[in-house]
């Protein structure tokens, strides 16, 4: 069974990412793509960050989406990618947080708080947080954060 966030080759990995921006750039207020960069032949980052977005209510938000990239390199003509990790996040544009999904941390300290353990979602309301935990593989993809942040917001 293919889970969701399974290997997929390099190249089609990039170009999905490529095509959600560009579904999305219509509720761009300045369109964006994604920068790479190549950290070794077995990782890269993928970012879009300073994305202003106007929402379905007409709400101005900020998305910045960070992505590690692990790369297996072992069919050299076609190699494959998945995320190592990410952090997805909306805010209004004058700072105040909304939403962020992270992936677990790995450098978590033993006195880190527990949801470094697992995937979430932090929620921001009304000055307070709240934190949710994901199961591992039903965490968003890119088009389903930025879905949800227009609808939501």
């Amino acid at each position: 069974m293919k889970r969701k966030h399974d290997w997929n080759t390099l190249e089609n990995y990039l170009n999905v990412h490529e095509r959600v921006l560009r579904r999305y750039s219509g509720n761009m207020l300045t369109v964006k793509t994604y920068s790479i960069r190549k950290i070794t032949d077995y990782f890269r980052t993928l970012r879009a960050e300073d994305i202003h977005f106007r929402t379905f209510n007409g709400n101005q938000i900020r998305v910045d989406i960070r992505k590690n990239i692990e790369i297996d390199p072992s069919n050299k003509k076609r190699p494959r990618a998945r995320t190592y990790d990410y952090t997805y996040s909306a805010s209004i544009p004058n700072g105040e947080k909304l939403i962020r999904y992270c992936s677990p941390h790995e450098d978590a300290k033993p006195n880190a708080p527990d949801h470094h353990q697992f995937h979430h979602k932090h929620i921001f309301k009304g000055g307070k947080e709240k934190i949710q935990k994901i199961a591992d593989d039903e965490w968003p993809h890119v088009d389903e954060f930025l879905n949800e942040v227009l609808e939501m917001f």
